[in-house]
């Protein structure tokens, strides 16, 4: 018989949001105890693009009701992270939870 451990976290449990350079895998935290600022445009420890200055961050977009947008969005980082049709940014996206009790 193979036992097995779950942790289930909701939105309010994320800490911190991390991003990690995929080329030099530096890394930039940011807290969610506070609004977060934009994300940067080059990696700033080895400045390789992150992302293209016309890609359409906080841009305009149909109404779509937040939790959608997330579900898609982790959909879209997990298992279509290689699709040719996704536009790449040069990080990974880490979620930092406190340690369950």
């Amino acid at each position: 018989m193979t036992s097995e451990k779950r942790f289930v976290a909701g939105i309010g449990d994320i800490k911190a949001l991390t991003l990690e350079c995929n080329n030099c895998k530096a890394r930039l935290t940011y807290s969610l105890s506070e609004k977060t600022g934009a994300i940067p445009f080059t990696c700033p420890g080895c400045n390789v693009e992150w992302r293209s200055p016309d890609y359409p961050y906080g841009a305009t977009e149909p109404k779509v009701a937040p939790a959608l947008k997330l579900i898609s969005a982790v959909y879209l980082l997990r298992f279509r992270k290689d699709d040719p049709e996704q536009k790449p940014v040069g990080f990974s996206v880490l979620l930092e939870f406190d340690e369950p009790r």
